[in-house]
């Protein structure tokens, strides 16, 4: 189990996260849902203990401020949508870096297991026939799928997801997305995306925490969130009569 308990973020004076609090279960995929500026992000890098905040995040029961940070990458993964570049290396090199939290050498020295769960990893995000290939020679979406695959071998239980496909095409999004609920399904781990496609919420998050100006408006199931009040509220719009307006040529089809 995951809980934030009267969680607090703040960068100077004023506060992007207020008084959130929430448990998650395994097999839970929770969306952050609110306009931009809402804290959808805010709260992920909490998660990934990459900002200061006041409250506390429990795994397990225990604080994760208690957890090294190699016991932590262990547990929990990160995947952004900003990656600095790596143009030496080459597909399974990148991959490889995600064992390494499991206390091996980065590129030699790999035991079983090791090459297992990075071949695992290869092979679930379609990557077989690109391992070879350096970094800098593939796609913007090929090189996310490269990244989702070094978190896959980290072998966590928890998967963090900050905007991963806003800059991926239909095809790469859906591969994306679906590689990442295949894996939240066999694994039965939790996974916390910040999306702003609230199709693709509806189609892959179970639960959902709307957000607006830091403040949690409603927490639940996808489909009560989706169609609450709350999500209006959040977006400053009427959000199923537009998505209906919006997406209405496709009944003609």
């Amino acid at each position: 189990m995951l809980e934030l308990k009267n969680i607090n973020i703040q960068y100077g004076s004023k506060y992007a996260v207020k008084d959130v609090s929430i448990k998650l279960y395994s097999g839970d995929w929770l969306v952050l849902l609110g306009a931009n500026g809402a804290g959808k992000s805010s709260i992920i890098k909490a998660l990934a203990r990459a900002v200061k905040y006041s409250g506390e995040i429990l795994l397990e029961g225990k604080n994760i401020s208690c957890f090294s940070s190699r016991q932590y990458a262990q547990r929990v993964g990160v995947l952004s949508q900003l990656h600095e570049k790596d143009p030496s290396l080459s597909v399974s090199e990148v991959v490889r870096l995600g064992r390494y939290s499991h206390g091996k050498r980065l590129f030699s020295g790999l035991n079983k297991i090791d090459i297992q769960k990075v071949q695992q990893a290869i092979a679930v995000t379609g990557l077989i026939e690109y391992s070879e290939r350096p970094m800098h020679t593939l796609s913007g979406g090929e090189r996310q799928r490269a990244y989702l695959a070094q978190v896959f071998a980290q072998d966590t239980d928890i998967l963090l997801l900050d905007e991963p496909v806003n800059s991926l095409d239909m095809k790469y999004t859906l591969s994306l997305l679906k590689a990442i609920d295949v894996w939240r399904k066999e694994r039965r781990g939790i996974v916390i995306s910040a999306l702003h496609d609230l199709s693709l919420a509806a189609c892959f998050g179970s639960r959902a925490l709307i957000l607006l100006n830091g403040e949690q408006l409603f927490e639940g199931n996808i489909k009560d969130a989706l169609y609450s009040p709350h999500i209006d509220m959040a977006y400053d719009l009427p959000v199923v009569k537009t998505m209906q307006d919006v997406y209405s040529f496709w009944e003609k089809a």
